[in-house]
């Protein structure tokens, strides 16, 4: 469940515009444990008076405009694509789309359209780390094993290259720590979920 759980914060940081209400969230010491467990002291990747506004100020600049400092979330853009606001579907697009299809994973919305957005591949993880714990814990080991290792295939096709990328276009143009310290934070998470993932299955698989 850590894990999941991670992801599942990268996933709400990059994949959606801050609110009041995820602020309060990010406050709050439930989500400080999380992070406490992978190192991470959250009081200096977040100040405590930056308001939600500020947050999706920086979010929109980066992420959904298509000005100086706009940085795609899309990881087609940087495989070729060429596109920026994520509505042409490439190759990648439709390879990340069908890696979801195969386990039959639903991106939430406003998402369902634009299937290689960091947010719902890092949300894609987190759905099958979910899934992976779920089988183990039933006593479905081949299952989850074949869970494990569609996480590594997806991370190795997609999701850690993309990753490496994105996180130096956000150090490059970020100007909020905020996004800054998370985007460095979620790709050491991702690569040290690579050297797990490889791990485990030099183990024998899924120990969840």
């Amino acid at each position: 469940m850590q894990r999941a759980n991670v992801y599942s914060f990268f996933s709400r940081v990059f994949g959606y515009a801050p609110t009041d209400d995820f602020v309060d969230e990010l406050k709050g010491q439930p989500l400080k444990d999380v992070l406490k467990n992978l190192g991470i002291v959250f009081d200096e990747i977040f100040d405590r008076e930056t308001t939600a506004q500020e947050l999706k100020k920086e979010y929109n600049a980066l992420f959904e405009k298509t000005g100086a400092r706009y940085t795609s979330p899309y990881e087609s853009f940087y495989k070729g694509g060429g596109h920026s606001s994520g509505e042409e579907w490439t190759k990648t697009t439709m390879d990340v789309a069908q890696s979801y299809a195969k386990l039959e994973y639903e991106a939430e919305t406003p998402f369902l359209e634009n299937p290689d957005h960091i947010g719902v591949e890092v949300g894609f993880m987190e759905q099958l780390c979910l899934e992976e714990a779920e089988s183990y814990t039933e006593g479905q080991k081949d299952k989850a094993d074949f869970i494990l290792g569609k996480q590594l295939e997806f991370m190795d096709s997609h999701l850690l290259g993309f990753a490496q990328i994105f996180t130096n276009n956000v150090k490059e143009k970020a100007k909020l720590d905020f996004y800054t310290s998370n985007a460095e934070v979620m790709l050491n998470f991702i690569e040290s979920e690579k050297d797990y993932l490889k791990e485990t299955f030099k183990k024998g698989g899924s120990e969840n």
